[in-house]
């Protein structure tokens, strides 16, 4: 196991312990830069700022806030609201609404105790945002409470997602179950039995309402939301932190050994598995018949739904999150600060490259 396998899986490991003992509100932001976009900018969440940087030119737009700010860090994508606005929680147990044209801020929500890890969902009922402890908040549009906060047992760094059948979301744990709950009321639908391990990545739901997650306990699972049955479990090599993407009769994604996955959604079986870099952590991205991930090594690759590699990418840095695509453009978020954000095109020719200015 190389080095860097062995520093991404310490840190996963110590990280539930740090997160327990510190109240994270002045403690430095420790994680990765994480994305999300819209049709002109991209919004890029990564220690002491969120940016928002312009697709055409990769020329910075604005930072929040202005100026650094010891006791303000960021590690969840920012999350883009219909009504305009961009919700971006900090390590510092706040939740902002931004204004994704100016970066000015609208509101805040300063309930939470713990850091966000897992960005906030948005839907027509409001905001939901998970926290590190142990609640998901629910919020109206202009940042107030809905219902009580919902509780778990561990820490909530996944994402919920939604079923636009169901006035319902679905929010995973690291205390090993997936929660189903009312967005009307914030009551309990169902609650998942063990399902081995503590799920960080975000899950995929299918139009079959067939639930997929994978977790620490090196387990895919499909789960079938109508009766609340385990449909087929996979076994992976590694702890999965990537969440899966739906593609077809396919998922696919990643495991912290670096194995990426094209399995049958509805069988559960393999189809093909390949091993080109070190431990996959982001979520893939399927774009016009390729599909591409990142590798912590450095590595951005785009294969074919044969696993064969179309093109590959050796950067300088680590990556963690997943690429997005927005208005024909690859977005790849990396750890090193003279080259941040990085634009491709569907080819893996580079376009850009986004360095943040210095600001004192």
């Amino acid at each position: 196991m190389k080095l860097k396998k062995y520093i991404i899986i310490l840190f996963l490991s110590a990280f539930p312990l740090i997160l327990g003992a510190c109240s994270g509100r002045t403690m430095t932001a420790s994680g990765w830069p994480s994305l999300s976009a819209d049709d002109t900018k991209a919004y890029l969440s990564f220690n002491n700022h969120v940016y928002a940087v312009n697709l055409d030119t990769g020329t910075e737009a604005w930072r929040f806030p202005t100026q650094p700010d010891s006791k303000i860090t960021f590690y969840a994508a920012p999350t883009i609201s219909d009504d305009g606005q961009l919700i971006i929680g900090g390590y510092n147990g706040v939740l902002y609404s931004l204004d994704p044209q100016t970066g000015v801020k609208n509101w805040t929500f300063e309930k939470s105790e713990g850091r966000y890890i897992g960005s906030a969902l948005i839907t027509e009922k409001g905001i939901f945002a998970p926290s590190s402890d142990n609640f998901l908040y629910a919020l109206s549009l202009d940042g107030k409470e809905l219902w009580p906060p919902f509780e778990t047992t561990k820490p909530i760094w996944s994402s919920p997602i939604s079923d636009e059948n169901c006035d319902c979301i679905y929010v995973p744990s690291m205390d090993h179950h997936l929660y189903i709950i009312d967005t009307n009321s914030g009551d309990l639908i169902w609650k998942s039995d063990d399902l081995g391990g503590a799920i960080v990545g975000k899950p995929a739901i299918s139009d079959e309402k067939i639930l997929y997650v994978g977790t620490y306990g090196k387990e895919m699972y499909a789960i079938d939301v109508s009766n609340k049955q385990t449909m087929w479990k996979f076994g992976t090599s590694n702890w999965i932190w990537s969440g899966p993407t739906i593609e077809g009769d396919r998922i696919y994604f990643g495991d912290l050994s670096g194995n990426f996955y094209s399995i049958d959604r509805k069988s559960g079986s393999q189809i093909w598995q390949i091993q080109p870099g070190e431990a996959i952590v982001g979520e893939p991205l399927v774009l016009n018949g390729q599909i591409i991930f990142t590798t912590v090594d450095g590595k951005i690759v785009s294969v074919n739904d044969e696993g064969a590699i179309k093109w590959s990418q050796q950067i300088d840095g680590d990556l963690y999150a997943g690429p997005i695509y927005s208005n024909g453009t690859i977005l790849v978020a990396n750890n090193k600060s003279d080259a941040l954000l990085m634009a491709y095109d569907e080819n893996g020719n580079q376009r850009w490259i986004f360095t943040p200015e210095e600001k004192k």
